[in-house]
């Protein structure tokens, strides 16, 4: 009798990232290109700028199990490391991101949010960031939060090493 023993391991993102949900008026511009209505299913570059209206949703799968829910109201751009291509990046311009990675993703991939005022890199987890400009105060506000597994934030003046679990 022989007993074979599978390991299951996150698989690398794709080369593409794909749209596979919106509601409402959603657009993308390719790096090269101007502003169109999303199309669910299809995929796009790296490189790629996206926006939804004030009514609308998108949801961003950067491979199976790796997903990105972004809210009404945000302009971001998908990015990928020019220095290595396992590095995910969202440049999230204003507006809120739900993310769900699977666990283990970082064997295999880097993903990390940028914001005017902050970054986050996952580790492993569900997290949320929000990126917005407050005019009276004439300062960009980013706002961070873990449901599951943990993140760190970081900028210019601090470092977060681990921001944990219903942490914000």
């Amino acid at each position: 009798l022989c007993l074979l023993a599978v390991t299951a391991s996150a698989a690398p993102f794709d080369p593409l990232f794909r749209v596979v949900r919106t509601t409402g008026e959603c657009s993308v511009a390719a790096p090269d290109g101007d502003f169109a209505p999303a199309v669910e299913g299809k995929a796009y570059s790296y490189g790629s700028r996206i926006r939804t209206g004030a009514d609308a949703t998108v949801m961003v799968k950067l491979s199976e199990g790796n997903e990105c829910h972004f809210a009404a109201d945000a302009l971001f751009t998908m990015e990928q490391d020019p220095n290595d291509e396992k590095h995910k990046l969202v440049r999230l311009e204003q507006g809120k991101v739900e993310v769900t990675l699977e666990e283990g993703f970082q064997e295999n991939n880097r993903f990390t949010i940028e914001t005017a005022s902050a970054m986050c890199e996952a580790v492993a987890c569900q997290f949320a960031v929000e990126s917005r400009r407050d005019g009276q105060l004439d300062l960009n506000v980013g706002l961070f939060s873990c449901n599951e597994g943990q993140v760190r934030v970081f900028g210019p003046n601090f470092n977060i090493p681990a921001l944990g679990k219903n942490c914000s």
